[in-house]
């Protein structure tokens, strides 16, 4: 949970605040909540992650300094939304550790230099239809690749959800990259994956798919609902 608003008694604020965490970044003041490690084993997934975020962090010091101002000027030029609907400016070094934790979760190398140009690379998702049967989905693009905008060099990444009511307005949980984490890379327009847990047709499903552009960028995830 993020909020925004003036700080108790005006002035910024920061630290602990009761459950919540007070802080600031570049869009400003924000509570978040404290959480606090549950010493729970990691699943693989989850080490996954956390193993890519060592390997990212780090490797950013590791890149020429012509990569990371290129990173930079990336990040000048893009802006970004955050959770609260605020427009916020990330610097190069987030867009590039962002980019590349999602790249080596994906089974990618991670890219060193710089997008040059300065925007996120959606496609065109217009077209795109997402059905999930008990045990499998299928990704369809509704268009060839090409006029879709993406490019043999580029990944979609299909992140799943899990069941829920389809009385729920929405899903608020979690989502994970699919069996299929080699993701979808080529030229076909329709794709089958292997779901991570079944779907029963008596519910729905929300996914997020987020393409990896061969230049290091990525989309911001959208989301597909599959209905009863």
């Amino acid at each position: 949970m993020k909020w925004r608003g003036a700080a108790i008694g005006g002035g910024a604020t920061s630290g602990a605040l009761g459950p919540a965490v007070a802080s600031r970044n570049k869009g400003g003041q924000y509570l978040r909540s404290r959480v606090v490690p549950s010493g729970a084993t990691p699943t693989p997934a989850q080490e996954v992650i956390r193993n890519a975020i060592r390997s990212a962090v780090p490797s950013w010091q590791s890149i020429t300094q012509a990569d990371r101002d290129a990173w930079n000027v990336y990040g000048v030029n893009v802006p970004t939304v955050d959770v609260l609907g605020d427009t916020i400016q990330l610097s190069g070094q987030n867009w590039y550790v962002g980019s590349s934790v999602l790249r080596i979760q994906n089974g990618l190398a991670p890219v060193a230099k710089g997008p040059t140009e300065f925007n996120r690379g959606a496609p065109d998702l217009s077209g795109f239809a997402l059905v999930a049967g008990a045990s499998t989905g299928t990704l369809t693009l509704g268009m060839t690749v090409s006029a879709s905008g993406l490019t043999a060099a580029d990944t979609i990444a299909i992140y799943e959800g899990k069941d829920y009511s389809p009385g729920r307005s929405k899903y608020f949980g979690s989502f994970q990259l699919t069996e299929s984490a080699d993701t979808v890379v080529g030229t076909a327009s329709s794709f089958v994956f292997t779901q991570l847990a079944p779907h029963s047709a008596s519910n729905s499903k929300a996914f997020q798919i987020v393409i990896l552009r061969g230049d290091g960028r990525y989309t911001t995830p959208a989301r597909f609902t599959v209905s009863p």
